[in-house]
């Protein structure tokens, strides 16, 4: 649907909702920040090598949170060393499997991109508001071109 494979498939898919059509997974990016630290200040050291001030903590349990850079360093002035659920930013995680209609609102309400979870626990990708603001901005794009056409076509005839 994003990338049809020739005009008549892109005229096939044209007028198909894709928020209804598409998959978490067809839009999600692989998750970019991830910290994999058993403590605080180890964390805290993996955190300052990111170029970004958050990262999804994944264990060998799997997903465990979302942290940013600033409740590592509250918790490390508190001399915590263990993560508690505190110092996790409240985020839902999404299904790679998931209808892109049903995390629509989650995906645009939060500053951070969703973590794509699946059903094991394992932090499989990221769903990045601006991808699936992507999505509708495609399907306008390709509207405002059709209409383009019809304009001229009209204009010649």
């Amino acid at each position: 649907m994003l990338h049809p494979a020739d005009e008549y498939v892109e005229a096939f898919v044209k007028d198909v909702n894709r928020a209804r059509a598409l998959t978490v997974e067809t839009v999600m990016q692989p998750p970019a920040y991830r910290i994999t630290a058993n403590n605080i200040e180890e964390a805290l050291r993996q955190m300052k090598q990111l170029k970004q001030d958050y990262a999804y903590h994944v264990t060998e349990e799997g997903y465990q949170g979302l942290v940013t850079k600033e409740s590592l360093i509250d918790a490390a002035d508190t001399q915590e060393s263990a993560f508690d659920e505190d110092i996790y930013e409240e985020l839902p995680a999404v299904s790679p499997d998931a209808v892109i209609e049903e995390v629509l609102t989650e995906t645009m309400s939060y500053e951070y991109s969703l973590p794509v979870v699946d059903d094991d626990g394992n932090l499989k990708g990221e769903l990045e508001r601006q991808a699936v603001a992507e999505i509708f901005a495609e399907a306008k794009e390709t509207e405002a071109a059709e209409t383009d056409i019809d304009i001229e076509h009209k204009k010649a005839g």
